[in-house]
């Protein structure tokens, strides 16, 4: 549906979370839509998602270039995303597995473990990779991000210390 309203303009939306899971086979569904929007297409696109929404009854979120809730994507997300689909003016991507595994950690939600482990079971980097790629966030809040890294680097060191153990 987007494609169809995107009026010849190529645009590209990166999925994130549950969407980007779903589209990379490591989820059944979603109960909502995410995606991150590139500057330059925030109005026309978010304007066709909004629409979407509203006739399908379903929720889709949209954040503003990298911009999630409290916290900003490291730069180079975009030059790290998977394929995810190609159609018409469309391009879908998503962050790499450890980019949406760190979403995942920071907003430290109960309904995330499952998608956690999913994760966890297909991801390819380690953990230096993962402790190193957290260090690229940025919180609007530096006491609340120095807490949640804090947090998530302690999740990252466990993780892989008990993967180690095995």
């Amino acid at each position: 549906k987007i494609n169809e309203r995107l009026e010849g303009n190529n645009t590209t939306l990166y999925a994130l979370g549950g969407t980007a899971l779903t589209y990379l086979e490591l989820k059944d569904f979603s109960r909502d839509m995410d995606f991150i929007l590139n500057p330059q297409d925030w109005n026309s696109v978010g304007r066709i998602l909004d629409e979407i929404g509203a006739e399908d009854g379903i929720r889709i979120d949209r954040f503003f270039d990298g911009h999630v809730v409290c916290y900003k994507m490291p730069l180079d997300f975009r030059e790290k995303a998977l394929d995810l689909v190609q159609e018409g003016n469309l391009k879908l991507e998503s962050p790499c597995l450890t980019d949406i595994l760190l979403m995942k950690w920071i907003a430290n939600r109960i309904k995330d473990k499952e998608d956690i482990e999913s994760i966890l079971n297909n991801l390819e980097s380690d953990k230096d990779e993962a402790l190193s790629r957290l260090e690229s966030y940025s919180f609007d809040d530096p006491l609340y991000g120095y807490i949640k890294k804090a947090l998530v680097r302690d999740f990252i060191i466990d993780y892989f210390s008990k993967l180690e153990k095995k």
